[in-house]
């Protein structure tokens, strides 16, 4: 089992978050495919969950914080923890 913590500093603007900055598309896949590479095994499920910690991204759906759990091939379990 393991566990990553990644945030960005500085803070992506507000307007990089509103149209395209979603926190599963744009920050985590770097550290999934790094994680891969260092397990030398591939993803065989992935449960994420966010929040977004202003309305202004709630109201567009974008989240600006997540975890995601993460079950690999050969059973490793790895979590990860993402900020904005």
């Amino acid at each position: 089992m393991a566990h990553v913590t990644f945030a960005d500093h500085p803070r992506p603007s507000m307007e990089f978050m509103k149209l395209g900055g979603c926190i599963y598309s744009d920050l985590s896949p770097h550290d999934v495919d790094y994680i891969r590479w260092c397990l030398g095994d591939d993803v065989e499920s992935v449960y994420a969950t966010g929040t977004s910690s202003v309305k202004e991204l709630e109201d567009v759906g974008v989240h600006d914080n997540a975890t995601m759990v993460i079950r690999f091939k050969r059973g490793t379990i790895v979590t990860i923890s993402l900020s904005r």
